[in-house]
């Protein structure tokens, strides 16, 4: 579903993803992994805070598929409630109104992921770089992610 702003302002057309639960309403977890107890994730949503994840893009970046399934991922395997976003970033004007350093950006309650990486000082309709430690990447790293949600539920 996409939304469309009635605003005269550049819009980013975001959707909002919902978890996906096999029938019985069990998350499959990787191998070796075991569920969280539910006493601890109910001790996380008490605060009445529910995370903000943005995943920002182009039209046909390669990595937005890639990312947009590590997020859902991490998110299911934390068993944190997070509000999940997409939104395509369509035009220049667009990349300047969402701050956007390239596609794709993942964003948890507004701040990148990317250790380091804020302020950014370029807005771009374009493929994004992520630094890692010995190389370069059209993605971020699983490990930020995870580190930013954790962070955004109180958890770390």
């Amino acid at each position: 579903m996409a939304v469309t702003n009635t605003n005269p302002r550049p819009a980013i057309r975001q959707r909002r993803i919902r978890p996906t639960e096999p029938a019985g309403g069990q998350h499959r977890l990787p191998y070796g992994r075991r569920p969280l107890e539910r006493s601890w994730v109910m001790a996380a949503d008490r605060s009445g805070h529910r995370p903000l994840i943005e995943v920002l893009y182009v039209q046909d970046c390669p990595h937005y598929p890639g990312t947009l399934a590590m997020v859902e991922r991490v998110r299911a395997e934390l068993a944190i409630d997070a509000e999940l976003r997409t939104g395509l970033v369509v035009d220049q004007a667009a990349a300047d109104q969402a701050r956007f350093p390239g596609s794709p950006t993942v964003r948890v309650d507004g701040r990148d992921v990317e250790p380091g990486s804020e302020p950014a000082t370029e807005y771009i309709v374009a493929c994004r770089l992520y630094r890692l430690e010995h190389r370069f990447a059209g993605q971020p790293e699983e490990r930020w992610i995870r580190e930013a949600l954790l962070r955004a539920a109180g958890r770390s």
